[in-house]
Formats: C-alpha cells, structure tokens, sequence
C-alpha cells in the first residue's frame, strides 16, 4: 500500500512515529506498506480524521489524496468537533 507510505512522507514523520500516531506498532506498518494485509478499517478511518486523506484514495489509489476544506468541515462535524 504505497498510499500510507505516501501519508507518511507529506507528514514528514519517521515510520516508527508515524505507526505509533495512527496506533499501530512499526512491524505492522511494514506488512501494511508491502502490501501483505489489507489496512484494518478503524486504522483507515483514524488517518483520514488526522491526517484529512481521502478513503478511496488511500484504500482505492482512486481520487486525490486530500480531503477538500468542505469534506474536512464535514468531518469535525460528524466527530463532534474534534
């Protein structure tokens, strides 16, 4: 899944950092990023509200990468603001 390595680079964070801000240990980023196993949906959903990625994208490689400001407005709404 070369979309999470590509989340990883715009954050500018290192991998172990990265796996432990969207609650994951390194080794699973690892197997994520080789394509060995599908992301886990609450892990998906988790950097698209950190980090306003964009589901198909980041599950599809379908669309652009970021969320657009209303898409981001929309989702701090549904989060109750966060």
């Amino acid at each position: 899944m070369i979309e999470l390595e590509y989340v990883r680079l715009h954050s500018k964070m290192n991998k172990q950092t990265f796996a432990k801000e969207i609650g994951i240990c390194p080794n699973s980023y690892s197997v994520y990023i080789k394509d060995k196993n599908t992301l886990p949906a609450p892990v998906a959903i988790r950097i698209m509200q950190k980090y306003h990625v964009n589901l198909n994208w980041l599950l599809c490689g379908v669309g652009v990468m970021k969320l657009t400001d209303s898409e981001i407005s929309q989702l701090k709404i549904s989060n109750g603001g966060e």
